[in-house]
Order: structure tokens, then C-alpha cells, then sequence
């Protein structure tokens, strides 16, 4: 029997959108945090392409979940659920 553990996490926060690389979109929080979003809603792809470069440096809203897969492992998954240019 195979069990799911994926612990999730919904967080909201503002971003300047960095770069897309190698599959990796980049996002700078408000925090100064920056983020490696591997997952992104298809949705967000058709307003927004992201991977043209003529995003960079521009702020978004940002909803996003993080996806604990495995904490032993430290494996974490950082999904855009909703983004809004501002």
C-alpha cells in the first residue's frame, strides 16, 4: 500500500520575477528571498510567457504552494498557483 505524505503549504507574497532557466523560473520575494518555482500553473503560461525574458525585473503577486515530498530527504517542490502582474 502506498501512502501519501505530501505535506502542503499555501503562501501569498509579492515578486520580481529573475529569470527562467533550465526548467527553473526565478522569482526575488519581498522578503529577499529568492525562489526556484519548478512547477507552474498552465494557466499562468497562456497570460504570462514567463520563459521570453520580457518579464525579468517586473513584480508580481504571487500565490504559491510549497509541496513537502519527503522531509527526510529535504525534498521540496515550489508550485505558482496564481500570478498577477502588478
Amino acid at each position: 500500500m502506498i501512502m501519501d505524505n505530501n505535506f502542503e503549504q499555501l503562501i501569498i507574497s509579492t515578486g520580481k520575477m529573475l529569470t527562467y532557466d533550465n526548467g527553473y523560473y526565478s522569482f526575488e520575494l519581498e522578503n529577499d528571498e529568492i525562489l526556484d518555482f519548478e512547477e507552474v500553473n498552465p494557466s499562468i503560461l497562456e497570460l504570462y510567457n514567463l520563459k521570453s525574458g520580457d518579464y525579468s525585473n517586473r513584480k508580481f503577486y504571487i500565490e504559491y504552494l510549497e509541496i513537502v515530498l519527503s522531509e527526510e530527504a529535504n525534498d521540496v517542490v515550489f508550485r505558482i498557483n496564481k500570478l498577477k502582474l502588478m
